[in-house]
């Protein structure tokens, strides 16, 4: 009797501070120093489980608070797109557009807000630079 393979993924400490200071390059690059942020290792945040996604932010726009969620665990079929530091890149990206997102949910529906705000995510995440080499 064979063992059945898993079906998720668990992410390391050493992804987990990759996924960090990703965040934290970018926020600094984007000029996002105005925030305090907060970084977890989980599978459930305030909101509840994270379910088929990779991180989540919750942020406190009065507080000027972030939090950004890393999943412990992902989907086996999620793996092979995973990047910690390309996860984290595009959370800053989701902080950078964030008060303009919610503006925006008072006016349209969620799903549309939600496609224009990761349609300028994937714009920015070509558009900015990559992962610093040492010499930089």
């Amino acid at each position: 009797m064979s063992e059945k393979e898993p079906e998720t993924m668990e992410t390391t400490p050493e992804q987990f501070q990759e996924f960090c200071d990703s965040i934290r390059f970018y926020m600094d690059l984007l000029h996002l120093g105005g925030w305090k942020a907060f970084f977890y290792h989980e599978n459930e945040t305030t909101r509840g489980p994270l379910k088929d996604c990779f991180a989540q932010i919750m942020m406190n726009k009065s507080g000027r608070v972030v939090d950004f969620t890393l999943s412990k665990t992902l989907p086996k079929y999620a793996a092979m797109n995973f990047d910690p530091w390309l996860h984290g890149k595009h959370e800053a990206c989701e902080l950078l557009l964030g008060d303009l997102d919610r503006g925006c949910r008072e006016i349209w529906n969620n799903y549309e807000v939600t496609t224009w705000t990761h349609s300028v995510i994937r714009r920015l995440e070509r558009a900015l630079p990559g992962k610093p080499t040492k010499e930089t």
